[in-house]
């Protein structure tokens, strides 16, 4: 799904005007007003204050769905430090894109530190927006579940929201967090496959040391024993957020024992890479191998087949993360409050997934 900043650039107008346009706290022209609307429609842009016009797809809406409601912006702003584990992933790479079109409209500076996937070099970010002392908020994204470095955020005024990872910090039991609902999302995904008469679904899962995939296994196992298909784990793999990654998986996929009729991936990149080695295993997408991503990066619309993904709420995880930061006056620190944000993943149907062959 397209970010708010794109819909800017096709518009011509800046990330803070379409912000505050969709908020409602802005009057525009008419002529700009409809820029802005047929920017969003051509591109995919959906939020909760502007609904995706949709006519290609379906989307699943989960159920109990929470508003995330903007903060009116302050006069005065913020410096914020964004941790990334890396920009070649499409989905961090729009999350970036969302957080620095909140920032930008909240007239804060944002300053964003990729780690390339590595814990020494996610700790040495930490200490860095710590030990500069000029920031006054960090949002972290990082990759592995303990980071000692955090502890001492403990003592410093800096502000803390750990987004899209659930990260254990000794010094706080209940940090400010902004996830998605991983086990849930696993779980539909999953259950979609077996309605569509698959039973031997394959998982390809993240990094072991993630939360989010602990969570999505755990989803994709209850969807399973739900629907009475017995757990087999020479069907799930565990590695890199990577197309390599997801085109080496279909070696082993293609085992007359262990061969699937469906896999569920853990990321769009990873089914992406999948898909795109199929054809040299004699193996047709969807016909012969119905494949689920998650994230809802932009390039899975584009595939041929398109694909059926979990989508991510990027905007609403840019506005929640925003919002836990600067929502009080200075003499509160957040990060010390423990507040958690949870969001639903949204299942968009598309092309990839097919009921199984007879």
């Amino acid at each position: 799904m397209a970010s708010l900043s794109q819909v800017a650039r096709q518009a011509g107008v800046s990330a803070s005007t379409v912000s505050r346009y969709f908020r409602g706290q802005l009057s525009i022209k008419t002529e700009t007003a409809e820029k802005i609307r047929q920017a969003a429609n051509e591109l995919g842009y959906s939020s909760p204050s502007f609904p995706l016009d949709e006519t290609t797809e379906t989307k699943t809406p989960p159920l109990n769905r929470p508003v995330i409601e903007h903060t009116a912006s302050p006069s005065i702003g913020h410096d914020i430090a964004l941790i990334v584990p890396e920009l070649t992933n499409p989905f961090y790479a729009s999350l970036c894109e969302a957080i620095a079109a909140q920032a930008q409209a909240g007239n804060h500076t944002l300053e964003i530190m990729v780690s390339g996937r590595q814990p020494s070099t996610e700790s040495r970010l930490v200490n860095h927006v710590i030990e500069s002392k000029k920031f006054d908020g960090l949002i972290y994204a990082g990759m592995h579940r303990t980071n000692r470095a955090l502890n001492h955020l403990a003592t410093s005024p800096i502000r803390l929201v750990l987004l899209d990872e659930d990260i254990t910090i000794p010094t706080q039991s209940h940090p400010n967090i902004v996830t998605v609902d991983n086990y849930s999302g696993a779980y539909q995904a999953t259950s979609y496959l077996i309605s569509l008469g698959h039973r031997r679904i394959a998982h390809i899962a993240g990094p072991t040391m993630l939360s989010t995939t602990t969570e999505r296994l755990r989803g994709y196992q209850a969807a399973l024993e739900n629907a009475g298909i017995p757990y087999d784990p020479q069907l799930v793999f565990s590695g890199p957020y990577t197309e390599e990654y997801g085109a080496s998986v279909l070696t082993y996929l293609t085992q007359p024992e262990n061969r699937p009729t469906a896999v569920f991936a853990g990321s769009d990149i990873v089914a992406i890479g999948l898909i795109s080695v199929c054809k040299q295993y004699g193996i047709s997408i969807p016909q012969d191998l119905s494949v689920v991503g998650c994230d809802g990066i932009r390039t899975g619309k584009w595939l041929r087949p398109s694909l059926t993904t979990l989508t991510q709420p990027i905007d609403d995880m840019a506005i929640a993360a925003l919002n836990l930061l600067f929502r009080d006056n200075d003499e509160v620190t957040p990060s010390k409050r423990g507040d958690s944000i949870r969001l639903p993943l949204t299942l968009t149907i598309r092309e990839s997934a097919v009921p199984r062959n007879e």
